[in-house]
């Protein structure tokens, strides 16, 4: 066995393929787009201005087996704590393990003692091991494997560090207790919901970057956008929106949180080979695009100070109305943390069906 760090353009590429091969007779799986790896991975992303990442990819027999990426961020709240993501492996204990002592040996260096992931590359983006939910396709921007993943990572000496949930909701559901307490947090404290003035975007997102970093702040395993970065990822997220369904939440006239819902472009990319873009795709992409028929939540935040009013039974009831009023049949309510005991319920009684489960692993080195 022979594991490489990830050093020509040759390589990078075979890094980006190599789940399509490993993945090829799979009907679940769904290929990434290929152009937001790249653009990821860019050393023009701001992302990078604070952090750095290492790519290794595993061969046995000259045949490629694996691969793996080692991040360390600058600003990171956890001490001593470093980064893997974008694991995928054949099932072989000793290939996994390899490319884990890899990443293990490059971080050592940053004086890192703990490792967690996956992270693709922290708790903004992608993360964890599908454990539940195998037999579904994901959704945009949330991971696949093959179920024998996490037994490769406990055998291994990974520990369960988060387990985070995946909800599938259907816009046909009533219930007069969630209208009820929506209608008296809005007349109790002010509240006023406002659409995103998409002509001055960048001033909105420089705004919802500092609630986003604000409601997150105390939770599992976060790191905080630059607004660069926020800005980056919100210009990319805007080109595919549907502007109904980004809005803020205002108490008192005072910004205090924010929603985001995205098509479900995976409807779309699962028809598409390798998530590549051809001319052909491209057209292919434009015209699919239409017909989606579910939606991601990819974010509610909500300002730490006006976290308990209960402001999210307001943001998912306009949330779910403005999907059904649109034409969409639901949506699925993602990265909702296992310890997350009020956002679970809220999803719960909001006729949540929990569909997927993932889970971060934590690693002593």
């Amino acid at each position: 066995m022979k594991i490489i760090k990830v050093e020509t353009k040759k390589q990078f590429n075979q890094f980006l393929d190599f789940p399509n091969h490993l993945y090829k007779n799979n009907p679940f799986y769904v290929a990434p787009l290929r152009l937001n790896l790249k653009k990821l991975f860019s050393p023009k992303n701001p992302i990078w201005e604070h952090a750095e990442f290492t790519l290794f990819l595993a061969f046995k027999e000259n045949k490629l087996v694996g691969r793996i990426a080692a991040f360390y961020f600058e600003k990171n709240e956890r001490n001593n704590t470093g980064y893997f993501g974008f694991f995928d492996s054949i099932n072989n204990i000793n290939v996994a393990k390899e490319l884990l002592n890899n990443v293990r040996y490059t971080l050592k260096k940053k004086s890192c003692v703990t490792l967690l992931g996956p992270l693709n590359p922290n708790t903004n983006y992608e993360l964890g091991v599908l454990i539940k939910g195998f037999d579904l396709s994901p959704y945009f921007m949330m991971n696949y494997n093959y179920n024998y993943y996490s037994e490769l990572l406990l055998n291994l000496g990974g520990k369960q560090a988060m387990n985070f949930n995946a909800y599938k909701q259907s816009c046909d559901f009533h219930s007069d207790k969630i209208i009820r307490v929506s209608n008296f947090i809005k007349n109790k404290y002010k509240v006023e919901i406002q659409d995103i003035d998409f002509k001055n975007f960048n001033s909105e997102a420089e705004k919802l970057v500092e609630i986003y970093n604000d409601a997150f702040k105390n939770h599992w395993g976060f790191i905080p956008f630059s607004t660069s970065e926020f800005l980056m990822v919100a210009n990319d997220m805007k080109l595919i929106m549907d502007k109904k369904l980004i809005f803020k939440v205002l108490v008192n006239n005072e910004l205090a949180g924010f929603i985001l819902a995205l098509p479900n472009l995976n409807e779309v990319l699962a028809k598409i080979k390798n998530g590549k873009l051809s001319i052909f795709n491209l057209i292919k992409f434009l015209f699919l695009k239409r017909k989606i028929k579910w939606v991601k939540v990819t974010v509610a935040a909500i300002a730490h100070k006006y976290q308990h009013l209960g402001l999210g039974s307001v943001l998912y009831l306009e949330m779910n109305n403005r999907v059904k009023q649109i034409g969409y049949l639901g949506a699925e309510v993602s990265w909702v943390a296992e310890n997350n005991i009020p956002m679970n319920k809220a999803v719960n009684e909001m006729g949540g069906i929990h569909t997927k489960s993932y889970t971060v692993y934590q690693f002593s080195f």
